[in-house]
C-alpha cells in the first residue's frame, strides 16, 4: 500500500473491513434465486427429469463444486455465482456486481455452460471494482492508481516546480496548463497525506510559525517511536480580514482543518486529535503578537501537551547586535552613517543602478582594497535583515576609497540635489575616529554573523547551542577586552593600516580636507575600543536573556558527543564538575518527558559509550550517533532486556524534534516570493499551497517514487481515469466564451456602446461651449503648456526634416533656427561641464620639478626631499610656489592665504617624499587674478599681522589685479562709485571693493563688503584636490 492513503467506499469504512454479506437481495424482476426456494434438491430433481441436450442448468449441476471454487467472492467465504430462474429460463448472475450496483450483463443473468466465461468475469475490472467497493478484497497498488497519469508526467511537473518554471506552457504528451495544475495539486495532496500518516504515529511534534505579507506559514518537525524525523509545511494561509493574535489563531485553526481533510473531503478527526495531543513545542519569533499567540495556544487546550514556547534563536542573535548598538548613541550614529541610514551610501547605491555602476567602477580602481572587486556591485544593503549589517559595514571598510570617491562623485554630478547635500555632509563630518569605529563595528557584526549562522537553518544541532554561546563570547573577549582587535586579521586591522599609510584628500564645501597619513595615537585606539567594550557589556547581558541557562534547549547540550568540545567547556569552568551539569540537564529533560530521572540517567550512562564510539568511528553527528546506538540495543529482545532505553528514547524524541527555528520559514517565504512574485497573486489558495508544499517538501529525490504513487492515487480519487485524447479538438484556437456574470463579459457588454464618428475639433468645441465657465487658472495653464509643446515639437520636426515647409507656418521657421542655435549652445555648455567634472574627478598633480618648494619643518624634512628636488627648496614663504605641510587637513593660516591668493599648491610630506606617487595635494585658484580694490585696515594689521603681510605681498606681485586702498575714506569713496545706491541694481558690484578688518567692526558696519578673517577666506578660497590617494587619483 501507499503510505498515508486509504481507499474509502460507500459500503466499507476502510480497506480490510468488508461488508457483512447476507442473503442476496431478490431481483425486482421475475428472476428467482433458486437457493431461496428449494436449496440444492431442486437441481438434482431437474437433472433426473431433464432430457434436453445442452441444458445450461444441467451443466451447472454437474460442475457446481468446481465452478464455485473458481469463482470466490473475495474474503466472504462464498461464491459470487447466483443461479436464478426467470420463467423457464435458467441463468447465472453475479450477486457482488448486483450489490455494488454495477452496470453489467452479469447483474441480469447470463446463460452459459462454459467455464471460460465465468473466469473472464471473475478477472474483469468491473467485477474487481465491485469487490473493492464492498471491501471483499484487499486493494493492490494497481487498483488505487488505475487510470492515473503516468509516472513520467508527475515527475515532469515535479521537476518544473522545483526549478521554479511556469506551468502555463503545455507539455507534449502530458497536457496543457489545466492538466499540469491538476498534477501539481495531486503531488501536494500526496505529500500532505504522507505527512498526516507520519504525524499520526509521531511521539513528539514541534510547530514553527511566522507571518509575512498577511500570510501565515506553519511548519512541523516530528519524531516517531523509531526515532525517524520528518518535517514539512502544514499551512500557507491567507489571514484574510483578520489581524493580530486573534487573526493568527483563527488562521491556524482554519489551516489545520484544511490539512486534515482527506482526499474524499472528509475531516480526519481521529488523526487531527492524535497530532494535537503530540504537539509539545511551539516556536516563533519574539514579536509581541507572536508571544501572545503562543500564550493563547498554551491556555486554549488545542494542544493539550504543549508546555514550551521557544523563541527563534536566529532572531535573538539580531537583537544581540541591534539593542546594544541602539543604546550607544555614538556607535548607532556610525552604523547609521555607514550602513543603515536613509542617507548612507549603502542605501543610495542599493536603490540606484547608476550609482551602483559608479561605485563598482571606483571599487575596481581602489588601490588599498584587500580583495578582488570585479563582482562587487553594491554594499548589500538590507535594512529589514539587521543581522546582515556586517556586509554593508564590512564592504564600506574594505572599499573605503570607493566610498569616499563615490560620495565626491555625487557632490559633483548631483549638485543641488538632496543626495549631493547628504554626501557633502558625510564627507565633511567623517573622521579617523568614525572610520575606526565603523571598522570595529564591522568586526563585531561579523563575529555575530558567524554566531547567527549556526542557528539560521531549520536543522541546527541543539546539543551545541551552549558551546556556540561560549565560543562567541570568548572571541569577543579576545578581540575587545584583551586588545587583540588591532593586530588580528579583520576590518579594524585593515582600516588601521590604510589610515596609517594612506592620505585621503578632498575638497568639501569649499575647504580642503585630508584624512589619514599619520600614525593613529594610542589614545584614539583606547577611546574607540572603550565604545566596543561598552557594547560587549550590553551584549552579554542581552545574551543571558535570549539564551537562558534554565530553558530546555540549553539542556540538550548533554547529548553532544565531542570529547574535544567537552574538554574545552571544562576548561571554562574548572570548578564546576561535568557530572553536576549533566545531572541538571537530565533533570530538566526528565521533567519534560515525564519520566523517572534515575532511570533516564541509568539509560543515558549505559548508551553514552556506544554513541561516543559510533560518533568517533563512523563520523556521525550527535543525533545520528544516539539514534543508531538506541536502535542497535533495541533490535533484539535479548540485548533489549540488558539495555533498556524507553526513557532515553523519549528524551531523544524531544532532542530530535526540538530544532526550534523559524529560519526555514523565513527562507521559504523569500523563495516563494521569488518563484511566484506579485504578478501571480491571484492564484487560488489550493494552487498556492500546492506550489509551496512541493517547493518546500519534495526536494528529497529518494522519496519521489512513493510520492508519485501517492499522487496517482489522489488523481484517481479526485479526477477518475485520465482522459485520453486521440484527435485534435474542434475548438482549438478559438476564443473562449465569456462566462455570464464575469468581469470580462461585463466589460465586453460595456464596450458595445455605439458611437457615431465625429470630427476631433467638433468634440473639443462642443465640450468647450459647455464647460467654459468651469475652467480655472490651472486648466488654462495646461492648455497653454500643450500649445507650446505642440509648437516646439513641430519646430523640432522641421529641423529634423520630418515635415516639409508647407506644413510649417512661416514664422515658425525663424523660431526653429533659434532652437537649433540654442541646442548647439547648450551642447557646448554640457560638453564643457563634462570636461570640468572629469578634470575634477581625474586631476593633474602639481609638477615638482618646476616648483619652488617651501617646507613647514625645514631642517627636519630637508633630508627627506628627493635628491633631484633639493635645489628647488626655498627658505622664504613668499618665494615658494609649492608648500609642504605636515597635515593637509590643517594647513597653517599663512600658507593657506598665500596659496589661496597666489594660486599655488599645498601638499603633504608623503607626496613630496614619494615624488607625487602617494600622499595628498591641493591646488588653489589665484584670488588676485580678479580685479578688486582691497583695504587692509589698521585694526586687521594689529590683530593679524602675519596674514596682513601676506595680503600686502600678494597685492604687490607683478601679476596681481588687486589695487590697494589706504584708509576707510578711500574705501567709502570707491564703494560709492562701484556699488552706490545711485547705480541701477544690475550694475552694482559690491564685492569688487573689499575691506579686511576685525569681527567687531564687521558686525558694527553690517556690510557684505566688509569682511573678517573667516569671511575673507571663505569668499576667496577656490581649491581643487589634485592628488587624493583615492582610486588611482
Amino acid at each position: 500500500m501507499i503510505p498515508g492513503f486509504r481507499v474509502r467506499t460507500d459500503g466499507a469504512d476502510s480497506v480490510g473491513s468488508p461488508v457483512t454479506v447476507s442473503e442476496p437481495a431478490r431481483s425486482r424482476e421475475t428472476c428467482r434465486p433458486l437457493q431461496a426456494e428449494a436449496g440444492d434438491d431442486c437441481h438434482a430433481i431437474h437433472a433426473m427429469a431433464c432430457r434436453k441436450r445442452g441444458c445450461t442448468r444441467c451443466a451447472y449441476v454437474r460442475n457446481q463444486d468446481s465452478w464455485h471454487a473458481r469463482c470466490p467472492a473475495g474474503i466472504s467465504g462464498q461464491t459470487w455465482l447466483l443461479p436464478q430462474m426467470s420463467g423457464d429460463r435458467f441463468s447465472l448472475a453475479c450477486w457482488v456486481c448486483k450489490a455494488a450496483g454495477q452496470d453489467s450483463e452479469w447483474t441480469q443473468g447470463v446463460e452459459t455452460k462454459l467455464v471460460g466465461n465465468l473466469q473472464r468475469h471473475n478477472d474483469s475490472a468491473v467485477h474487481r471494482a465491485a469487490l473493492l467497493q464492498l471491501g471483499l478484497v484487499q486493494p493492490e497498488e494497481s487498483d488505487v492508481v488505475a487510470g492515473a497519469p503516468t509516472t513520467e508526467a508527475f515527475l515532469l511537473v515535479l521537476q518544473r516546480r522545483l526549478e521554479g518554471r511556469s506551468l502555463k506552457k503545455a507539455e507534449a504528451g502530458v497536457g496543457a496548463e489545466k492538466k499540469l495544475q491538476k498534477l501539481q495539486l495531486c503531488l501536494a495532496g500526496a505529500l500532505t497525506a504522507m505527512d498526516r500518516a507520519f504525524l499520526a504515529d509521531a511521539t513528539c511534534v514541534s510547530l514553527f510559525q511566522d507571518v509575512r505579507d498577511h500570510k501565515l506559514m506553519i511548519r512541523f518537525k516530528a519524531c516517531d517511536e523509531r526515532l525517524q524525523l520528518r518535517s514539512g509545511v502544514i499551512a500557507y494561509e491567507d489571514l484574510q480580514l483578520e489581524t493580530g493574535t486573534a487573526g493568527t489563531i483563527a488562521g491556524l485553526r482554519r489551516a489545520l482543518h484544511k490539512f486534515y481533510c482527506d482526499i474524499d473531503g472528509s475531516f480526519l478527526q481521529q488523526d487531527f486529535d492524535k497530532m494535537c495531543s503530540r504537539v509539545e513545542f511551539f516556536c516563533s519569533d519574539a514579536a509581541a503578537d507572536e508571544r501572545l499567540c503562543g500564550r493563547v495556544l498554551l491556555q486554549s487546550g488545542l494542544f493539550p501537551k504543549m508546555r514550551y514556547q521557544v523563541f527563534d534563536k536566529a532572531h535573538a542573535c539580531g537583537r544581540l547586535l541591534k539593542r546594544p548598538w541602539q543604546s550607544n548613541d555614538k556607535l548607532w550614529q556610525v552604523v547609521q552613517n555607514f550602513a543603515l541610514g536613509q542617507h548612507s551610501l549603502a542605501h543610495r547605491v542599493q536603490y540606484s543602478p547608476h550609482l551602483a555602476r559608479v561605485f563598482q567602477h571606483h571599487c575596481t580602481l581602489s588601490e588599498t582594497r584587500p580583495i578582488r572587486a570585479e563582482r562587487i556591485r553594491s554594499l548589500s544593503f538590507a535594512k529589514h535583515r539587521f543581522g546582515s549589517v556586517s556586509k554593508p559595514l564590512g564592504r564600506s571598510i574594505l572599499f573605503i576609497e570607493a566610498v569616499i570617491e563615490t560620495n565626491i562623485w555625487i557632490t559633483l554630478h548631483r549638485a543641488g540635489e538632496e543626495e549631493a547635500e547628504a554626501a557633502s555632509t558625510w564627507l565633511a563630518a567623517v573622521t579617523e575616529e568614525d572610520l575606526l569605529l565603523a571598522a570595529l563595528c564591522a568586526d563585531a557584526a561579523d563575529e555575530l554573523m558567524v554566531f547567527l549562522r549556526k542557528f539560521d537553518k531549520e536543522n541546527w544541532d541543539t546539543s551545541q547551542s551552549q558551546f556556540w554561546v561560549v565560543v562567541f563570547v570568548s572571541r569577543l573577549h579576545h578581540l575587545f577586552n584583551q586588545d587583540n582587535i588591532w593586530n588580528a586579521a579583520g576590518y579594524t586591522n585593515h582600516m588601521l593600516k590604510v589610515l596609517e599609510t594612506t592620505s585621503f584628500g578632498m575638497v568639501v564645501q569649499g575647504h580642503p580636507k585630508s584624512i589619514g597619513g599619520q600614525k593613529i595615537s594610542n589614545d584614539l585606539k583606547r577611546r574607540c575600543r572603550l565604545e566596543l567594550q561598552s557594547w560587549v557589556v550590553l551584549l552579554v547581558d542581552t545574551l543571558k536573556t535570549e539564551f537562558p541557562h534554565y530553558e530546555l534547549l540549553s539542556s540538550m547540550q548533554v547529548f553532544h558527543l565531542s570529547s574535544q568540545t567537552q574538554n574545552r567547556l571544562d576548561e571554562v569552568n574548572p570548578d564546576s564538575p561535568q557530572e553536576t551539569h549533566r545531572r541538571t540537564a537530565l533533570r530538566r529533560i526528565a521533567a519534560a518527558c515525564r519520566v523517572s530521572l534515575q532511570e533516564l540517567m541509568d539509560e543515558f550512562s549505559d548508551h553514552l559509550p556506544i554513541a561516543q564510539h559510533l560518533a568517533a568511528t563512523q563520523g556521525l553527528e550527535s543525533w545520528e550517533a544516539w539514534r543508531e546506538a538506541v536502535l542497535r540495543t533495541q533490535a533484539r529482545p535479548s540485548v533489549k532486556q540488558n539495555h533498556p532505553a524507553d526513557k532515553l528514547k523519549a528524551a531523544l524524541c524531544r532532542f530530535g524534534a526540538m530544532n526550534c527555528s523559524t529560519s526555514g520559514i523565513e527562507q521559504l517565504f523569500s523563495q516563494i516570493m521569488k518563484q511566484t512574485g506579485h504578478s501571480r497573486s491571484n492564484l487560488s489558495d489550493e494552487s498556492l499551497f500546492a506550489e509551496v508544499k512541493i517547493f518546500s517538501d519534495a526536494k528529497n529525490s529518494e522519496t519521489h517514487p512513493s510520492l508519485v504513487r501517492g499522487a496517482q492515487a489522489v488523481w484517481t480519487a479526485w479526477f477518475g481515469a485520465e482522459r485520453q485524447t486521440t484527435r485534435q479538438r474542434v475548438d482549438a484556437g478559438k476564443p473562449k466564451q465569456q462566462q455570464a456574470g464575469s468581469e470580462s463579459a461585463w466589460l465586453c457588454e460595456r464596450r458595445k456602446v455605439p458611437a457615431v464618428l465625429v470630427d476631433v475639433d467638433r468634440v473639443a468645441d462642443t465640450a468647450w461651449a459647455a464647460a467654459e465657465e468651469r475652467f480655472d487658472q490651472p486648466m488654462f495653464q495646461e492648455l497653454e503648456f500643450q500649445r507650446l509643446k505642440r509648437y516646439r515639437n513641430l519646430a523640432n520636426a522641421f529641423l529634423a526634416q520630418a515635415v516639409t515647409e508647407e506644413d510649417v507656418p512661416e514664422e515658425l521657421i525663424e523660431v526653429a533656427q533659434y532652437f537649433a542655435e540654442a541646442d548647439a549652445h547648450n551642447e557646448t555648455a554640457r560638453k564643457a561641464k563634462r570636461q570640468k567634472l572629469h578634470s575634477i574627478m581625474a586631476p593633474t598633480p602639481p609638477r615638482l620639478q618646476s616648483s619652488r618648494i617651501w617646507l613647514e619643518c625645514h631642517d627636519e624634512w630637508l633630508n627627506q626631499v628627493p635628491a633631484g628636488l633639493a635645489q628647488n627648496v626655498v627658505a622664504e614663504m613668499h618665494e615658494a610656489t609649492l608648500f609642504v605641510v605636515a597635515n593637509a587637513n590643517r594647513i597653517p593660516p599663512a600658507v593657506h592665504w598665500s596659496a589661496m591668493m597666489r594660486g599655488y599648491d599645498v601638499v603633504n610630506l608623503q607626496f613630496l617624499s614619494s615624488s607625487g606617487a602617494a600622499g595628498v595635494a591641493f591646488n588653489f585658484d589665484p584670488s588676485f587674478s580678479i580685479r578688486r580694490s582691497v583695504l587692509v585696515s589698521e585694526e586687521f594689521w594689529a590683530a593679524e599681522p602675519e596674514l596682513a603681510a601676506v595680503v600686502e605681498l600678494a597685492m604687490a606681485a607683478p601679476n596681481s589685479k588687486w589695487r590697494e586702498l589706504h584708509d576707510w575714506d578711500e574705501f567709502a569713496e570707491k564703494y560709492e562709485a562701484t556699488a552706490g545706491p545711485h547705480l541701477p541694481a544690475t550694475n552694482r558690484k559690491p564685492k569688487q571693493v573689499i575691506a579686511l578688518t576685525t569681527r567687531e567692526i564687521k558686525d558694527e558696519m553690517q556690510m557684505d563688503s566688509v569682511m573678517c578673517r573667516e569671511d575673507f577666506q571663505d569668499f576667496l578660497s577656490r581649491v581643487a584636490c589634485t592628488k587624493r590617494s583615492l582610486c588611482g587619483a
